[in-house]
């Protein structure tokens, strides 16, 4: 019986020391290494270092994503599968990621892409938001603009 009262008291605790924190914002500072690894059956695979700030005194695990990949301002894209990230806890450390994005517009898809290619002037960012969780908490962060490339 006294092995389930320290169960119970440590889950208490647990609960009322981790209770008074709430999630700061986690930061995503810039993308390295940005490449384009794959354009087949109108989705455009794409792989980066993303550099990201978690000030949080808990790991968290970035479960659910939603972004629009932008070109110029103008959507082309939304994202359809991501790799899983688990942030180190009080770290800003680069991350590797490969995303997958279901281009929506094949025209300006593809001039997009030819664009990204050759070098032209273009801008490729993602704006949309990302969903942390922790043991027992859950927070959407919202991005606007992250520069991919320029």
């Amino acid at each position: 019986m006294s092995r389930y009262k320290w169960l119970l008291a440590l889950l208490f605790f647990s609960v009322v020391l981790t209770s008074c924190t709430s999630l700061k914002e986690i930061e995503i500072s810039q993308f390295r290494n940005f490449e384009i690894v794959e354009f087949k059956d109108n989705a455009l695979t794409l792989r980066a270092d993303i550099e990201i700030d978690n000030p949080n005194p808990l790991r968290m695990k970035i479960t659910d994503a939603k972004f629009d990949l932008m070109m110029n301002d103008k959507k082309i894209g939304h994202l359809s599968q991501m790799d899983n990230i688990t942030l180190l806890a009080r770290t800003k450390k680069e991350y590797p990621v490969t995303a997958k994005f279901e281009i929506t517009s094949l025209k300006n898809g593809l001039l997009s892409l030819m664009q990204i290619v050759n070098r032209r002037d273009s801008r490729v960012s993602v704006s949309g938001s990302v969903a942390g969780r922790t043991f027992l908490y859950r927070k959407t962060f919202e991005f606007k603009d992250i520069k991919l490339y320029q």
